[in-house]
Order: C-alpha cells, then structure tokens, then sequence
C-alpha cells in the first residue's frame, strides 16, 4: 500500500489536474482518463480492482464505468436475454438449506453502508 506522503502527493496532483474529460474516468493513480478505468488500472499499475477501490474508499462492489457505457452494457444483456440466462443457470448454485457461506471479506466502505442501512431492533421500535 501506499505511503501517507505519497498519497497526500497523489490528493494535490488529483487537485490540480486538468478539466474533466467527459464521458471518461479518471484514474486516481495516474490522472489520466479512461472509459475503462479498472482494465487500464490491472494492465498499467498491476493492482486489482478491489485494491484500487480499497486505497482509494470507493465502493468494492460497484463498478467504475461510465453511464453511457453502463447503458450499453444493460442494453446489451437485455437483448441477449442475460436476465433469463442467469435465472437458469444459477440454479445449479443458489444455496441450499444447511449450506453454509464461506468468509467473504467486507470493505470498510460496505461495512458502513450496511451499518447506515440497518434496521432498528424490535426492542428499539417501542
């Protein structure tokens, strides 16, 4: 992981550089902007997306894409039935009752996402 200097070098470059390039992300390690971020983060800098994310307090599960290439992608898998595809598919490895999960590893950020979205107790609700 990175240095504290070294990110608080990375927060300023990010400051100080230039206009938003629209349609585009802009990579938080080397300032340029893609419309792949995460692809471009793995082939140039060798760290996963999930790093990325984590160093970064970006949200683990969520993807980085633009809208306009969220749209495409949605479209895309609607047209060729993805929905459908999935439903069958997955039927071979939905859990079952008795199955236990395996540890998964939560970010920092989805921790206090679920905690915010947390229901009130019973007892609380009186």
């Amino acid at each position: 992981m990175k240095s504290k200097a070294r990110k608080d070098s990375n927060k300023k470059q990010r400051e100080i550089a230039g206009a938003k390039v629209e349609g585009k992300i802009q990579c938080l390690i080397c300032l340029h902007w893609y419309w792949k971020p995460m692809a471009h983060v793995w082939q140039r800098h060798k760290i996963s997306a999930r790093e990325y994310k984590e160093e970064y307090n970006l949200e683990v599960t969520k993807g980085i894409v633009p809208d306009w290439h969220r749209k495409i992608l949605s479209k895309n898998a609607l047209d060729n039935k993805m929905d459908e595809q999935l439903m069958r598919v997955g039927m071979n490895t939905r859990l079952k009752k008795g199955h236990s999960i395996g540890k998964y590893e939560r970010s920092p950020i989805t921790i206090a996402k679920l905690q915010k979205n947390r229901m009130p107790k019973k007892s609380n609700l009186k």
